[in-house]
């Protein structure tokens, strides 16, 4: 008897070490898969409602109040797009709204985005200006980001901008620290 114990749990134990090492166990949330539809959503410092779109071109012409209207089709493309973080980062002209950062459930700035908008840039980086709950289905997905309008992101683990905070986010960055991919549930933007 004893041995069929050992023999089943070698068994078993070796079941489960081909299973994690195939992936097939793994329970890690995992990106959306490309190629599915996206929303592009805007949430507003002053209210914290979202707005959204089925195109992230869309989404930046409501973020900037119609001044932005040649905005990348693709969050990718637009985080990507020098000329356009620029035209971002410059407010002379745009509206009483800022773009401050956009969120991505995909790493490389890949499927459905959040961009957030308030009343001014950041003044200079290193304190919390602005505060938001992330909204779904980003809560707890945040895998890359990019801020604009001289803001980095905090990421924090509760909400309000309560738990752990993760370190600054300063440019775009393509992959999100692990930790904090699925444990992030609001942000500060400064």
């Amino acid at each position: 008897m004893a041995r069929s114990f050992k023999r089943t749990g070698t068994a078993l134990a070796a079941a489960a070490i081909a299973l994690s090492l195939s992936g097939a166990a793994t329970a890690v949330a995992q990106p959306a898969a490309s190629g599915t539809s996206n929303r592009h959503c805007v949430v507003n410092a002053d209210g914290g409602q979202s707005k959204c779109f089925g195109t992230y071109r869309e989404a930046i012409g409501y973020a900037t109040g119609g001044h932005v209207t040649d905005a990348p089709l693709s969050a990718a493309a637009a985080a990507r797009d020098s000329a356009f973080a620029e035209e971002l980062n410059s407010s002379a002209g745009l509206s009483n709204l800022v773009v401050l950062g956009t969120i991505y459930q995909d790493f490389f700035f890949e499927g459905e985005s959040v961009t957030f908008t308030g009343p001014h840039d950041c003044y200079n980086g290193n304190s919390a200006d602005y505060s938001f709950d992330i909204p779904a289905p980003l809560t707890n997905h945040v895998y890359s980001l990019r801020p604009y309008a001289n803001c980095w992101f905090n990421l924090f683990t509760g909400a309000q901008a309560t738990g752990y905070a993760s370190p600054s986010y300063k440019g775009e960055t393509v992959s999100v620290d692990e930790a904090w991919r699925t444990h992030s549930r609001s942000l500060t933007l400064g």
